[in-house]
Order: structure tokens, then sequence, then C-alpha cells
């Protein structure tokens, strides 16, 4: 029988790669199999049962990795970069070699993706061109990260084209071995030089610190910027005050009709002084729900209203005393739900559970005069909507006549650096000013009809804003110029 080399005793120890930062790892004895992250050393302490000359570690691929021996012990050290099977060859002294090895693998743990969720804003939004965009990503991976960035570019213009590739800003990286940080970002979009209806997509990119196999990135969710129009400003606030005008008259015109119930109820009431019947006592039970119904309906009103100032104070259209005569309607639906008229609904319905006459007939006297106090704020409330709504329009034409006038500069200095016989840049101005001068016919009409509706408050209306605006209108001479500008360019057509 020959006396062959044998394995008496075989240690594995794992060294993962740098970047993770992962302690080294000693395997149990004789526990051959091995599975780590890509770039892993691994180290194996062979011990023999006699003095060996030679041995290798011999791959499933052919590739052999020399160990080094001495005595009865051999070592090697291997990098782990694919996923193949092993087994060790010895070699004694006398050159005898070893025989039916035992075949171990070697197993690659594949390094996760990081990830990135962008919390905030985490939604399309629309901004006005100065207002900083506060940016909230989260981040979170494996072993850590390399980087993070913000990418964004312009999608849409109606004056430039289409950006084709992104533009990239460096985000601040969290400290080595960090595995999941919020990643804050204040992001001057001023620099972006938007203009009206303008749109910016963008998101946020991070890269793992895997410098092995080479970073592996993750993006969020592609959002978008958008520099919303004038017209896009002034036509939304106009929907939310028509839609809180109707709520208010909704709520008037309920307040009314519990009010007519009321009287029928103190009616019943006085004409049996002696007597509560179950029927007077279940109709102040509907009257209470009728106003719960009118003060949630001034609720929904009141918090659309406070969204619609924030809107147009934030866009900066209004003019400082239409914003605040929105403050004073804002004060005023605040103070609407008054601590007395809640209490005198609680004490109307707490008269409805006892069975004295006296109780109730006081309680509903003391719930008719709050309730009319509260009735007539939702009637001075609905007639300030209604002056705000007239007001904002005047702002809106001012805005407008102003706009009008930059953009037939604009016009006529894009005219005067045109190239004669440019066919399709002379098309384009055209079209540039016939939309003005549509948009000009349109605000002389809107004028005309904002001095009608503000013959209904005379005292209170800004009619001076109004004359000043045609005023302006008429002392640039918008139809001049743009009649001017017009026959430039039919000068510049080819013949």
């Amino acid at each position: 029988m020959i006396d062959r080399p044998l394995i008496g005793a075989l240690r594995v120890t794992v060294f993962p790669p740098v970047y993770s930062r992962l302690p080294e790892r000693q395997q149990d004895d004789n526990v051959g199999d091995v599975a780590a992250l890509r770039g892993a050393r691994i180290r194996f302490d062979i011990e023999s049962n006699k003095p060996l000359s030679a041995g290798q570690i011999t791959l499933s691929d052919s590739a052999a990795l020399p160990l080094g021996v001495t005595g009865k012990n051999a070592r090697g050290t291997l990098v782990l970069m694919k996923e193949r099977s092993y087994h060790i060859d010895l070699r004694d002294s006398a050159g005898t070699g070893s025989v039916d090895p035992v075949e171990y693998s070697l197993k690659i743990i594949p390094d996760a993706f990081p990830a990135v969720t962008l919390l905030a804003p985490g939604e399309n939004l629309d901004l006005t061109d100065t207002t900083p965009v506060d940016l909230l990503a989260k981040i979170t991976d494996d072993f850590g990260f390399s980087s993070v960035r913000l990418g964004f570019k312009l999608v849409q213009s109606k004056y430039e084209n289409p950006a084709q590739e992104f533009t990239y800003v460096s985000l601040p990286v969290p400290p080595a071995g960090t595995v999941e940080a919020l990643v804050p970002y204040r992001w001057s979009v001023a620099g972006l030089h938007l203009v009206p209806e303008d749109i910016v997509s963008y998101f946020v990119e991070v890269f793992d610190n895997d410098i092995i196999s080479g970073p592996k990135s993750a993006m969020s969710e592609i959002y978008s910027l958008r520099l919303p129009s004038m017209d896009e400003v002034f036509a939304q606030a106009d929907r939310g005050h028509e839609a809180s005008i109707e709520g208010l008259q909704d709520a008037l015109k309920k307040a009314k009709e519990a009010r007519k119930e009321m009287e029928e109820l103190a009616q019943s009431l006085r004409t049996d002084a002696e007597k509560t019947e179950w029927q007077d006592r279940q109709k102040a039970g509907e009257l209470l729900k009728k106003y719960d119904e009118v003060r949630s309906k001034m609720d929904s009103v009141k918090a659309a209203v406070d969204r619609m100032a924030a809107d147009l104070a934030r866009n900066r259209v209004l003019s400082k005393e239409t914003l605040e005569k929105y403050q004073e309607l804002q004060q005023m639906m605040a103070e609407m739900s008054s601590p007395e008229f809640a209490e005198a609904m609680k004490q109307l319905q707490q008269a409805m559970q006892q069975l004295s006459p006296d109780a109730l007939r006081q309680a509903m006297q003391q719930f008719s005069m709050s309730e009319e106090t509260f009735r007539k704020s939702i009637e001075r409330t609905l007639s300030l909507l209604r002056r705000i709504q007239i007001e904002q329009k005047v702002d809106e034409a001012v805005r407008r006549t102003e706009q009008m006038i930059k953009q037939q500069d604009i016009l006529r200095e894009n005219t005067e650096k045109a190239r004669a016989g440019d066919q399709a840049s002379m098309e384009q101005l055209e079209r540039e000013q016939r939309e003005v001068q549509e948009h000009l016919d349109a605000l002389k009409a809107q004028m005309e009809d904002l001095k009608k509706k503000m013959e209904e408050f005379p005292a209170e209306m800004p009619l001076g804003e109004l004359e000043n605006a045609q005023q302006e209108m008429n002392r640039d001479s918008l139809d001049r110029r743009m009649e001017e500008a017009s026959r430039a360019m039919q000068q510049m057509q080819p013949q």
C-alpha cells in the first residue's frame, strides 16, 4: 500500500474587500466551500499527515495556485473574482501525490444595488422663477456610497430647444461606512433662467462604493419642475374664487333655510309654554345637524381660500393692497368659528336631552342670537370675497399690460436682429406678433368689463389702478408699435 499525503486539517480565512469594511472571517475547520464578496482574499492553511515538497490549489477552469510549503504545512491565498470549484493537490517529500481530492465551491455574494427615493418635493411641482427648491433624498446601500448627484434638463420650452443631455450637480456624500442617509439640498433654480411654461425634468442618482466591479447606481423617479404662465396662475385663482363663492352662497342659503325652521320651532315652543313635545326636540336636533353642515361647508371654503392666497403670494402676481385684503378675508373666516356659536349649539344640544320646556326655550333664544351673528358673518365674507375677485382681476390686467410691453420690446429687438430673407424666422416672429395682438384685444375687453363690475363697489374698488394700466397701454402705444413691427417683418420678406 502506498503511503500518500492526506489533508489532516483545512482552515479557510476570508478577508472581505476593504470598501465593505467587514471584518475577516475564519470558517470552521475542514469547511472548504466559500461564499464571499467579489474581490475578497481567501487564505488556505493546510496541515498534512507528512512532510510536503509541493502543493497547489487546482481550479475548475484549469488554473492552478501554487502553495507555499513548510514541513507538514502549506499555505496559499486566492482573490475571488469569479465563481469556480477547486480541490487541493499535495505531494510529499518522496514525490508521492494525493488522490481522490474533495471538490469545493467558490461562490460570489452579490453586492446589492443602492436605492434612492426623493422624499421632497416627491412630486411634480409648479414654482416661481426665484424660489429655491428644497430637495430631500433618502439613500440606502449595503456598504456605502461614493457619490450622489442631481440630474436635470430642459424638456419643453417655447423659446429654446429641449436639452439633449442631463446636467449634473454633485450633492453631499455621507461619511464612509454609512449605509442609510438623508441627503438635503437647496436647489437654486434661478440660475436656470426659466420662462413661463418651461418644463425641467430632474432626478437624484446615487452610486455605491464598490471599487472591485465598479460603482453601481440607482436613480430616483423622474419628476418635473414647471414655471406656470401668468394665464394659468390667474385662471386657477379665478376657478378657486368661483368655487369659494359658490360654497359661501350654498352655506348662506342653508343658513337662511335653517333660520326659518328655527323661527317656526321657537313659535311652537311659545305656543305651548307648559309642554315640550317630542317632535320639538326632534326638530331641534335636525336644526343642529343643518348648522353643522353649514359650519363644515365654511371650513372647506376657508381651507380653499388659504391655499389660494398662499399660491398667489408665492407667485407674486398680486398687489400689496390685494394681498392685505386676502389677509383680512382669512382673519374674518377664522373668526367665524367663534366659541360663542359653538357654545350655543352645545347648550341647545344639552337642553334637548332635558324634559324642561324652559331650558329648551332659553337655549333656543341664546342660539338665535349667536346664529344671527354667524349668518351675517357669512354675508360679509361673501361680499368681501366678491370684491377681492374684482381687485385680483385688476392686478391681472396690470400684470398683463406690463408683460405685453416687455413682449413687444423683445419682438422688436428680434425683428431688428433677424436677417432679411430668413423665411422661418419671419414666420415665427409673425406668429408671436399675432399672439400678442390677440392678447391685447382680449385685455382691452377685459378692462371694459372690469369697469362695469367695479361699479358694484364704487367706494372700495381700485379704479385708479385700472385707469393707470390703460394709460400705460396708451402711452406706450402698443397698437402703433405692433403695426410698426408687422410692417418691418413684411419688408424683410423675400419678394
